[in-house]
């Protein structure tokens, strides 16, 4: 008979049993002691819970600051307003127009309400196209279903206005007659007006002679103001260019008042976009409002491009095409303003 041999009792390693499996039981904080494979297939659901406590606060700092990101409501913190001297912001205004030195051709979709002198409107909409060159040509025409609705232009001679609403009939003359007849139809749109609004235009760069600027600053706007004599010798603003404070510190608003200090027009600029790469910034989403009139326009540019050629059939009066061109049809009426 041989004597009992001394071995140290080993724990016993809880099972769980079933009809296809026979896998260690793991408890918290008790590891399994054999080294087979199944015992380290359990030291990894036992090491999985520990690891998944451990970076739980790195995935949720990760993932606070993801979101915002990827769905576009980040900071919205807006650049500090910089104050510019009266003459360094308009020179900031000029140098950037100054690169709009061929014909600036732009297209995209409009909507517009229009006010006739009868009280009837109209809203709208459509596509558009302009054509532009400094310093006073220009031909914007819109488009909608069933055609063109009207064309804003003018050359060095005349301005014109040609509507095909009621009628097909078109107005021309010279920019002042052309400015009155803009107020008696009842629809304020005319050529200079519009280049105005554009922002593309040279700012007077006069600031200390007698048509010189007044200027006044604002939170977010440096102001152009310009004055006009009228009735008994009084000074009345009638144009101001709000230039932004912020980069790239260009035209964001224009208005025109009358001797009243009503306002006759009040455009706002945003989004601009760079021509090509170094070349001009130009408002893609321009907005106006002729509140006297109940009217608005309303440009979304899809396109913007700058091109060489300045001899387009575009900067001649309706009635002058046929002979340039046979396939254009002209007005069926033209009235000339004296």
């Amino acid at each position: 008979m041989h004597p009992p041999r001394n071995r140290t009792p080993r724990p016993k390693t809880l099972t769980r049993t079933s009809s296809s499996l026979n896998y260690p039981l793991i408890q918290p904080g008790i590891a399994p002691l054999s080294d087979g494979p199944k015992a380290r297939s359990a030291s990894r659901f036992y090491i999985l819970p520990t690891l998944c406590k451990a970076l739980r606060p790195i995935v949720l700092f990760v993932f606070s600051a993801s979101v915002p990101a990827l769905c576009g409501c980040g900071s919205t913190e807006r650049p500090v307003a910089i104050f510019l001297p009266m003459p360094q912001a308009i020179e900031l205004v000029n140098r950037n127009n100054e690169q709009i030195s061929g014909r600036l051709y732009g297209a995209g979709r409009w909507w517009g309400k229009i006010t006739f002198a009868d009280g009837t409107f109209k809203t709208l909409d459509g596509t558009f196209r302009l054509h532009y060159a400094r310093p006073s040509r220009l031909c914007f025409q819109t488009k909608g279903f069933g055609g063109k609705y009207f064309e804003v232009g003018c050359n060095e001679a005349d301005c014109w206005f040609w509507e095909q609403f009621e009628k097909d009939v078109m107005t021309i003359g010279t920019r002042q007659a052309m400015a009155d007849a803009a107020m008696e139809r009842g629809i304020p749109i005319n050529a200079e007006d519009l280049m105005d609004a554009l922002g593309v235009q040279l700012v007077d760069a006069d600031t200390i002679g007698t048509n010189g600027a007044r200027y006044r600053v604002d939170a977010d706007h440096h102001q152009l103001l310009y004055e006009q004599v009228v009735g008994a010798g009084q000074a009345v603003i009638t144009k101001e260019y709000w230039l932004s404070r912020r980069e790239p510190f260009l035209i964001e608003r224009v208005l025109y008042r009358g001797a009243d200090g009503r306002v006759i027009m009040d455009a706002r600029l945003s989004d601009h976009e760079r021509l090509a790469e170094g070349g001009a910034l130009v408002s893609k989403r321009v907005e106006i409002e002729w509140p006297l009139n109940q009217c608005a326009l309303k440009l979304n540019f899809d396109r913007l491009k700058l091109y060489s050629d300045l001899d387009k059939i575009e900067f001649v009066s309706p009635d002058q095409r046929e002979a340039l061109d046979a396939r254009l049809r002209p007005p069926a009426e033209t009235l000339r303003r004296p």
